[in-house]
């Protein structure tokens, strides 16, 4: 199996939004709408890792890049960026959207035998402040997270044996408070009375391996936060 693209999809809101990504382009939104699969060439991808809270994904980041995987777009999609009409466009821009308003931030990852395939390659001038952006989106912070297996398609028809990852993060779960202290909470006993305080950790650590994708235990992989 060869997982040739890795999207690594964060839903956040216009508030949290990081600096260093930029906006899906109507030529791109309107390219992705052309290039959809009929429904009846569709095939189903596979939820091969259901969604959990409390996962840690910074170190995945590492091990896409120590398997050879190149960063080559980071950009937004959703929100008031959506509209293919520029004269929508500008009326939504005009009313000044709510910072809560829901977004998808997607970077996606490309393996190294697939980067002369239409692909950016490593050398794009906004590498840099995507790779902040992502820091800035899985340092100090836990995700609930779900991964799928898609089948890669190119011209609309599915490629054998190639495969493409979704990685979903679907809330966002802060490991330090307002002032970047660390969180805690209260262990309890049977009665509820307090005994201690104990750090608030990940329970799961998002890692990449021979066979794909896997979620292991916190405690069997523990990581530097």
């Amino acid at each position: 199996m060869t997982v040739r693209m890795i999207d690594l999809k964060f839903n956040t809101t216009l508030r949290n939004l990081p600096d260093g990504v930029r906006q899906e382009t109507e030529e791109e939104v309107l390219r992705r709408q052309e290039n959809k699969v009929p429904q009846e060439q569709k095939v189903s991808g596979m939820n091969i890792l259901e969604s959990v809270d409390r996962v840690y994904v910074a170190n995945f980041v590492k091990d896409l890049q120590e398997a050879g995987y190149v960063l080559v777009s980071a950009f937004v999609r959703g929100g008031v960026f959506a509209s293919i009409s520029p004269a929508l466009r500008r009326l939504v821009e005009q009313r000044k959207p709510s910072p809560d308003s829901r977004v998808s931030v997607i970077f996606r990852f490309v393996h190294p035998d697939f980067l002369d395939s239409g692909f950016i390659d490593s050398g794009w001038g906004e590498a840099d402040k995507a790779q902040n952006a992502l820091r800035e989106l899985t340092q100090d912070v836990m995700w609930r997270s779900e991964v799928w297996d898609n089948p890669f398609f190119e011209e609309q028809t599915p490629v054998e044996g190639q495969h493409m990852f979704s990685i979903n993060m679907v809330s966002r779960q802060s490991l330090k408070d307002q002032n970047g202290m660390p969180l805690s909470r209260w262990l309890r006993d049977n009665s509820g009375d307090k005994l201690e305080k104990i750090s608030v950790d990940p329970k799961f650590v998002l890692a990449l391996s021979e066979d794909g994708i896997e979620m292991l235990n916190y405690e069997d992989r523990p990581v530097l936060i």
